[in-house]
């Protein structure tokens, strides 16, 4: 059996870009990094962006979820400037509530961050009621990887479909 070691593997970004042939060239080009090291790299640039130490762990369980999966939507947002904090961005607002449902208004914050409490939010409700909705709405960003809420759900022993517009 081999071992599985804590690294994750980043291609360059012209591999990402340029299709098979620039996926062949970059292969030279690959860097791996320990995951303790890229998750250090990773606070200290959303906590540059503006993010404080809460949020930065919920966008960086997001965004490693996503990265360690192959998923485009890993911390390639961070570098191109996908998480950039807007500055706009106000407390995210409960516009609509009862017992089985939700509206927040995301005031402009990242959307990972105003989907993880709609999904906290949902799971309380579903937990106390049975069922639980929550919609969301003006966001800056993208909510990420979406079966990293689907799979959060689930580990609470519910079901859940997660939806992004």
């Amino acid at each position: 059996l081999q071992q599985i070691r804590p690294v994750i593997t980043l291609m360059a970004a012209a591999a990402v870009s340029g299709g098979a042939a620039a996926a062949a060239a970059a292969a030279d080009n690959t860097v791996y990094i320990p995951i303790s090291e890229l998750r250090q790299l990773c606070t200290k640039s959303l906590c540059t962006l503006g993010y404080s130490s809460d949020e930065t762990a919920v966008l960086l369980d997001v965004l490693l979820y996503a990265q360690l999966r192959g998923n485009n939507q890993g911390i390639i947002k961070i570098t191109t400037g996908g998480m950039s904090r807007a500055a706009a961005a106000a407390p995210i607002a409960v516009e609509r509530e009862t017992r089985l449902s939700a509206l927040l208004n995301g005031n402009a914050q990242a959307g990972m961050l105003v989907l993880h409490r709609a999904m906290a939010m949902a799971v309380e409700k579903a937990k106390s009621a049975g069922f639980g909705i929550v919609g969301t709405n003006n966001t800056s960003t993208s909510t990420g990887a979406l079966g990293f809420y689907a799979e959060q759900v689930a580990k609470q022993g519910l079901i859940g479909i997660v939806f992004a517009q």
